[in-house]
């Protein structure tokens, strides 16, 4: 198992107040030779490593470029001490450190951002040292730099990884949206889950199964404010086919089809103010965690022009959250009905839901939908 995937008690969780990582996502995407030309005299045989990377990205996998999964790769290369540089600079309170690699991080995360999630899982990560006095039931603390994990918990007895003797601690961490990067990395034999920087989490529960093991149960938290801008504006494209059901991400979209980070629901309707950009357009509308009742709410503002929308209850969509609803649908000549569905969970994605499926010859007369958190 890498290195990356074991840790010294001084790199891990920290509670530490940092400004958010942002101002790289302004930066235009170059090759991964022109990203990494700042960073030459910071990390050793980095000219070499990115030849090597490059060759080895000739026929990348989930649509992206050669320069994004040589990225990827770069990042894990296990002779290499990029990795543990940028690590190392992400958890300086000095933000200005980082400017130098604002470029390779533009390039890193646009990849890993087009990923696709690894979904709700349990991952793990191994210390050896103890470190249970550090984490408090209850509390909150940021990962801020990039952190590898598992999803098997048996690799955790190698020597080289956590290991069966001596102080260890094992965090056990909940959450949906690492990426696996198996097909762009270093080291395609190890099932390796990436998590971003920034990551928020609260400690569970915590026990000491034999002596010397410690392990931390951690979930991850929507975050209190944006600890890491995207590397790009999230949109959703119109659906070419109402089967779709689940829209990946666009960063070409036009404006009133953009979203911000804000997880859970999103509403849908036409822009009705003829001097708008958007005016006929179908716009979208983030409405957050919450409930949202489509009979009550004045507040749908298109993003454009910031006049009032009507939602249309047979196009909204979800994102990183549980959701579910319930509302009254009729059929003309015939009494409502109520109707209403169970808890189901969207990734990082645009989940749609299409209420007009619901009841083919129907029509809304109440519809009210609820988002919360997604762990």
């Amino acid at each position: 198992m890498c290195s990356r995937s074991t840790t010294d008690p001084s790199e891990e969780l920290q509670e530490k107040i940092f400004q958010p990582i942002e101002g790289y996502e302004k930066l235009p995407l170059v090759s991964l030779e022109e990203a990494c030309h700042s960073l030459i005299s910071k990390v050793q045989n980095l000219e070499h490593n990115i030849v090597t990377a490059k060759t080895k990205s000739q026929n990348p996998a989930d649509g992206l470029t050669q320069d994004m999964s040589a990225a990827i790769y770069l990042y894990t290369m296990e002779d290499a001490t990029l990795y543990k540089t940028l690590n190392d600079t992400l958890r300086s309170e000095n933000r200005q450190e980082l400017k130098d690699w604002f470029s390779y991080l533009k390039l890193l995360l646009t990849a890993l951002y087009k990923l696709k999630p690894a979904g709700r899982q349990t991952i793990w990560r191994g210390v050896q040292h103890d470190l249970s006095a550090d984490y408090q039931i209850g509390e909150h603390y940021t990962w801020w730099s990039f952190t590898s994990c598992t999803a098997s918990v048996a690799v955790q007895e190698s020597p080289s990884f956590l290991g069966l003797t001596g102080p260890r601690t094992l965090f056990s961490i909940e959450c949906s949206n690492g990426r696996d990067i198996k097909k762009h990395s270093a080291m395609q034999h190890e099932d390796e889950i990436l998590l971003m920087p920034g990551l928020y989490l609260e400690v569970v529960s915590k026990l000491e199964p034999s002596p010397g093991l410690h392990i931390i149960h951690m979930r991850e938290k929507p975050p209190p404010h944006t600890l890491l801008s995207p590397p790009f504006i999230i949109g959703v494209p119109l659906r070419q086919n109402r089967k779709d059901k689940r829209v990946t991400w666009s960063d070409s979209c036009s404006p009133w089809r953009k979203l911000d980070s804000q997880p859970g629901i999103c509403v849908e309707g036409l822009c009705s103010n003829s001097s708008c950009q958007a005016f006929n357009q179908q716009v979208i509308i983030s409405i957050g965690l919450t409930k949202f009742d489509f009979g009550a709410s004045t507040s749908t503002l298109c993003p454009i022009c910031k006049k009032y929308v009507t939602p249309n209850p047979n196009s909204c969509g979800f994102n990183n959250c549980w959701w579910r609803w319930h509302g009254r649908r009729q059929e003309n000549g015939k009494a409502p009905r109520d109707c209403s569905d169970d808890w189901q969970h969207a990734d990082d994605a645009y989940h749609y839901f299409d209420g007009d499926s619901i009841g083919t010859n129907e029509s809304w007369r109440h519809l009210v939908l609820e988002a919360k958190e997604s762990l």
